[in-house]
């Protein structure tokens, strides 16, 4: 008797029955919920996994209608909205911005830009759902960048940044850029020529204060003897140069 055949079957199963090959199977919101199709709404709620269901679902604002939609059909409107809600905290907690990527703050922008798009064609519950995540996605994406510009102004590149705060700006989230740095502000003022606010500046902030200003003079008068002691020996170095030659 040949037990090829049975043996292939029992590996073929082994292997498709294995945990780890569970793991990386997405998530369908329609095979698990036939499953429970007996649920209460309370039960379902309890038992909805959202870990699982949240990086499959958030991936578009595609996905997230056609989820709600799946929900309000199924028996599960009064949920519906509640998961989608309770799904975008999650969705925040698995997948926050990281000061090192600039695609995990580009991404949810574009997730929050699709989803006032498409909020328009929307039931007035699932607009107001899907205007809520968009909100909320974009103020977490706001605030997070904002912060990041305070610790780190040189975070990611002028293109970039451009491009986040025009898009945030857009839609009405706006980051407040770090106040520059008194070098820039010294090369901006040196470019407009406004030499008298330039010395307003100085003056006020260093010259009216009289230690401050016996201060800058010392190492002024300082500088130049020092400067001028090493002119002297230049000098005479090349002198000396010059006759031997």
């Amino acid at each position: 008797m040949n037990h090829r055949p049975i043996l292939l079957c029992l590996i073929l199963s082994l292997v498709l029955l294995s945990p780890g090959l569970a793991r990386t199977a997405p998530f369908q919101l329609d095979h698990w919920s036939m499953v429970r199709q007996t649920h209460t709404n309370q039960e379902y709620l309890q038992e909805f996994p959202f870990t699982e269901f949240t990086p499959q679902y958030f991936n578009s604002a595609h996905e997230l209608v056609a989820a709600r939609e799946y929900l309000v059909q199924n028996g599960r409107d009064s949920i519906a909205d509640p998961i989608l809600r309770q799904a975008t905290n999650v969705y925040l907690q698995m997948f926050p911005c990281n000061p090192s990527d600039f695609g995990s703050y580009a991404e949810k922008v574009t997730l929050g830009e699709d989803l006032f798009k498409i909020c328009q064609q929307q039931d007035l519950a699932g607009r107001e759902t899907f205007e809520g995540i968009a909100d909320r996605l974009l103020k977490n994406v706001s605030y997070e960048y904002e912060q990041l510009l305070k610790v780190n102004p040189k975070a990611f590149s002028k293109d970039q940044q451009r491009e986040l705060a025009d898009r945030l700006g857009a839609l009405a989230y706006p980051v407040t850029p770090p106040p520059p740095s008194d070098l820039e502000k010294l090369i901006i003022y040196i470019g407009q020529g406004q030499w008298h606010h330039i010395w307003e500046t100085i003056y006020g902030r260093y010259l009216s204060d009289p230690f401050i200003l016996i201060s800058v003079v010392l190492n002024l008068l300082l500088g130049s003897w020092f400067t001028a002691q090493i002119l002297s020996k230049f000098r005479k170095y090349a002198t000396i140069q010059k006759t031997k030659s």
